[in-house]
């Protein structure tokens, strides 16, 4: 798997072939990551992950960023097991949050060869949070076919990183574990109960 900084992504020549990118922090990379990386796997594109390498709250709200379910280097090691061939690093910076969210899309765009993005139901990107029918329509504009993957459920519920913070907080172990749709890991080694 091959990691490539933004700023390498950003100078070109990264990629000799078309990309398919789902984009977010994947923390946990649970069974809604596992769902967008699944279907950017199945494209018949090189399947690239773009995530950071710390988390956006931590410089838009310092002090305020959640507690992490896994490490960067477990990430990448999950996002190695759904068969990601590349990953796109962020480091989000105070510059790097004044990036619209159009931007940005012209970015994967143009730079990392994209040709088809995978996204969910609530994902939005940007200093703007652009929402995602607008990244439909103006990646759609530019010939690059984006699917919205619909949410896993866990009782009724959406999978979310902030539902399983919120099991593990309240002692429900099982509950995390079946959001994440693997046992152990991280999980706990971190201050979790």
């Amino acid at each position: 798997m091959n990691i490539i900084p933004w700023e390498n992504v950003l100078h070109g020549g990264c990629f000799n072939q078309q990309t398919a990118c789902t984009v977010g922090m994947f923390d946990g990379v649970h069974r809604g990551h596992a769902a967008l990386l699944e279907n950017i796997r199945a494209s018949g594109f090189l399947p690239a992950a773009v995530t950071f390498r710390n988390h956006p709250r931590g410089i838009l709200s310092p002090g305020r960023e959640p507690q992490p379910l896994t490490t960067l280097d477990e990430r990448l090691s999950r996002f190695e097991r759904h068969g990601i061939a590349s990953v796109i690093l962020i480091d989000f910076s105070p510059h790097f949050a004044t990036l619209t969210g159009a931007a940005f899309l012209t970015a994967l765009r143009e730079h990392a060869r994209l040709a088809y993005m995978a996204a969910g139901p609530t994902f939005r990107c940007g200093s703007d949070r652009l929402g995602v029918e607008d990244v439909v329509r103006l990646n759609s504009l530019a010939g690059v076919r984006t699917v919205i993957v619909p949410a896993e459920l866990e009782a009724g519920l959406p999978v979310s990183s902030s539902r399983i913070r919120a099991a593990l907080a309240a002692g429900d172990r099982q509950l995390a574990e079946r959001m994440l749709g693997w046992r152990g890991g991280g999980v706990g080694t971190r201050g979790w109960k």
